[in-house]
């Protein structure tokens, strides 16, 4: 952490996570950030989140995301997004999220390289 009024510090945390496979199109994960309860300074902590999601897969190049996001200290989000695979190794992402309203978009592209065994 740096803040450039009060220095820099090294902090350490945790975070858990869970992805259960619904069905063949639906996927749900849970995650959890920072349970411990961490002084950045003297009566500042790091923020402990909580987050719940659902992915649905209507067809095999189309991704449908949406995530809940909680912060103990009464902060709430959501989240949702798109991703569509044109191609093999080229994906199109657009997404947005509230609190504050927030709009993104990208591109995956997705590079094998395929890695000979020199020892036979």
């Amino acid at each position: 952490t740096r803040i450039t009024e009060s220095g820099s510090q090294g902090l350490v945390t945790f975070e858990l996570g869970a992805i259960m496979q619904i069905s063949e199109q639906l996927t749900a994960g849970v995650h959890l950030f920072s349970p411990a309860r961490i002084a950045v300074l003297e009566d500042e902590f790091l923020p402990t989140r909580v987050s719940a999601g659902l992915g649905y897969q209507p067809a095999p190049e189309v991704l449908l995301a949406v995530e809940l996001e909680q912060q103990l200290d009464g902060f709430f989000r959501v989240k949702g997004g798109v991703d569509y695979q044109v191609i093999d190794m080229l994906s199109l992402r657009i997404g947005g999220a509230t609190n504050p309203a927030l709009g993104s978009f990208g591109i995956g592209l997705e590079i094998q390289e395929k890695i000979r065994d020199s020892y036979h």
